[in-house]
């Protein structure tokens, strides 16, 4: 059957017992139908009348539509059946248009599509508020094959004037493939296949056996967002989507693979608390989301050779698991590792870069709640950093990472032959373990930075060390300022009687391994023991009121009461004894001479070198000697007490401007 030539019309209507207009096309046999040059041909009215090719409901028969050339229309009032499978087709092209239903009914299967349809060409369009590719019902006996082919600039649009209700279905086994056309629906669900360069303009929802494939330098656009339950596979071409969230179903991939491509997410990244997978290689993965507040990013998100770039959004959240690999992270805003310390969301680079896009500065931040782990050689975080009490930084054996600014509030654990440096200020205020390697003996530090603060506990693992012995510095920390102190120190069992002993000066933090049997940290005389003899001796010496002589200070206190074999009667311990004597009272060995030895209950929590103090309200001065700061209750009485003040030479209480003289 052919119609052809400008307003040439031709109708299809009920007659006789049939109540649905009907043409089909090679219902048993062989069918061809052509309308063209301009020619129309109506199948039914409005509300009913059906085109078939091959026969209804998966016929037997092969059939063959074309309607060509500018101005060719068909029109079918309520359904278009293309079956017949492989053997059959329909052919749109060159401005023609094929309109079925109703404007506003919608119908799934007002156009169904079991065999070959292609639509091609400026102006050639299918309009209808339903379609339907293949089939929904997987069990079904009847084959599930459906291809549509919407190429060179055609279009499949709704009916309805917003298209807000309008749907189109992929089935199983159908395909829908864009080259160069558009699919103007309010809704797409994939069950089957979706590829080519070309455009969507609404909603696609990706189940569990559905996938789109963007080729070799293909582009494919989604205004709308893609609900994913499916996988998304872009190889050498680019994808860009409206927004992305992830939908949970039985056996579903909820996966997004892109290689050698680039893909573009235009809106928000919708919190459903579902996972899915996103892994690049050697490609562009670029976030532009419209949410002013918050824009998470859940599930695995992984990057080798790739770029990530989060735009606009004034905060990201990554709630999952992050991987760089080779690959650069770049921020307009902040971005947050969220997490417990018992399901921490972690972010892992290896041989990674994160930084500013062009053009932001104090804006890009990095917030860590969770896990941050470097790997591997030439990281750098180009950004501020900044950690929470629940988060953790981990700096894996061997590795290498430039910061520029950090705020460690967390534990921060750095792995043997690893080096960590900041080029600005950095603060350190948790606990800060420490593998020690045998590159420690030879490289300046473990960690380097223009000013660095620390203090809390540090912890030392040295059994990545081939051999410790006596004389060895192992240097951690080096800074242009080094402020604080560790208040705690966690130290391994060395070999025999060798030891740590921590050195600090102003611009360095280093640890010194000695042999107890022979050296004692805090015997600055040399007798044998650490007594209060060492500590006129430290007293005396020209050491700056510094870190050297905190530190020297602290050895001090450390080991106060410990003595080598061999040498005088030990003191009492600190823990003990309060010695009472001060200045010239003090002096020998462990065998100390005291004008007024009294015992008391004490614990040592702090030595100062004062000279004027108060206590109490009470204002003292100390011509020459030190003051013990103790805690704890005192078992001794208001006399004994008396009795130790009268003790102190050149301890002067001042009251107004009388100074009061302990003999």
């Amino acid at each position: 059957m052919v119609v052809t030539g400008p307003q040439t019309k031709a109708s299809i209507t009920s007659a006789g017992s049939s109540g649905t207009p009907s043409l089909i096309v090679g219902a048993n046999g062989s069918g061809y139908l052509r309308v063209d040059n301009g020619a129309w041909l109506q199948v039914g009215n409005p509300q009913s009348g059906v085109l078939s090719i091959a026969g209804l409901d998966g016929g037997r028969g092969i059939g063959s539509v074309e309607v060509i050339g500018n101005s060719s229309l068909v029109t079918i009032g309520s359904q278009l059946v293309a079956s017949g499978g492989s053997l059959s087709s329909m052919s749109v092209r060159d401005g023609a248009v094929v309109r079925v239903g109703s404007l506003t009914n919608v119908v799934e299967n007002a156009v169904q599509i079991q065999s070959n349809v292609e639509l091609a060409g400026n102006r050639t369009e299918l309009q209808t508020n339903g379609l339907t590719i293949g089939r929904r019902d997987v069990s079904t006996t009847y084959p599930g094959f459906g291809r549509l082919r919407v190429a060179d600039g055609a279009i499949v649009r709704s009916l309805e004037t917003q298209g807000s209700n309008s749907r189109a279905f992929v089935g199983y086994g159908g395909s829908l493939e864009l080259d160069g056309g558009t699919l103007a629906m309010s809704r797409l669900e994939l069950e089957g296949h979706l590829s080519g360069p070309g455009e969507v303009t609404g909603i696609v929802a990706v189940d569990s056996t559905g996938q789109i494939e963007v080729g070799e330098g293909e582009s494919l656009q989604i205004n709308g967002f893609a609900d994913v339950a499916g996988r998304v596979r872009v190889i050498g071409g680019q994808l860009d989507v409206g927004g992305l969230v992830f939908r949970n179903e039985s056996n579903s991939y909820r996966s997004i693979e892109v290689e050698r491509g680039d893909l573009t997410v235009r809106g928000t990244l919708t919190n459903n608390n579902v996972e899915g997978f996103v892994r690049l290689k050697d490609s562009a993965f670029t976030v532009v989301s419209t949410n002013t507040s918050l824009s998470r990013l859940t599930g695995e998100l992984i990057a080798e050779g790739s770029t990530i770039r989060l735009q606009a959004a004034s905060r990201y959240a990554g709630s999952g698991y992050i991987e760089l690999v080779d690959s650069e992270l770049l921020l307009t805003g902040q971005l947050m590792i969220e997490g417990s310390t018992s399901n921490p969301a972690s972010l892992v680079i290896d041989g990674s870069t994160i930084r500013p896009e062009v053009g932001v500065t104090d804006n890009a931040t990095l917030m860590v709640h969770g896990l941050f782990e470097v790997r591997g050689q030439h990281n750098k975080i180009d950004t501020s950093i900044r950690t929470s009490s629940g988060g953790v930084i981990r700096v894996a054996d061997g590795a290498s990472v430039d910061f520029t600014s950090a705020e460690i509030f967390s534990a921060i654990d750095i792995g043997a032959g690893s080096s960590v440096d900041f080029s600005e200020r950095a603060s350190m205020f948790y606990e800060v373990a420490v593998a020690l390697g045998d590159s420690n003996l030879t490289t300046p530090s473990v960690v380097g930075a223009k000013q660095l603060s620390f203090g809390n506990k540090l912890i030392i693992d040295a059994s990545a060390v081939s051999e410790i012995a006596a004389g060895q510095t192992f240097s951690l920390f080096e800074a242009d300022s080094l402020l604080g102190s560790f208040s705690a120190y966690s130290f391994p069992d060395l070999p025999g009687t060798l030891e740590f002993v921590p050195q600090q000066t102003e611009t360095d933090f280093s640890l010194l391994v000695i042999d107890a049997a022979v050296t004692l940290p805090g015997d600055y005389n040399g007798d044998g023991c650490v007594d209060a003899a060492d500590y006129t001796v430290l007293r005396d010496s020209d050491l700056p009121a510094s870190n050297a002589m905190a530190m020297a200070m602290a050895n001090w206190q450390t080991n106060y009461g410990r003595w080598l074999p061999g040498s005088n009667m030990p003191i009492p311990e600190p823990t003990a004894v309060v010695v009472a004597s001060l200045g010239g009272g003090l002096s020998g060995g462990c065998g100390l001479r005291r004008r007024v030895p009294i015992y008391l209950d004490f614990d040592i929590a702090a030595v100062f070198v004062l000279r004027d103090f108060d206590v109490a309200g009470r204002r003292f001065h100390i011509d020459n000697g030190f003051f013990l700061l103790t805690t704890g209750q005192s078992n001794a009485s208001d006399r004994e007490h008396n009795e130790a003040s009268e003790g102190h030479d050149g301890l002067r209480e001042v009251k107004g401007d009388r100074l009061r003289t302990f003999a």
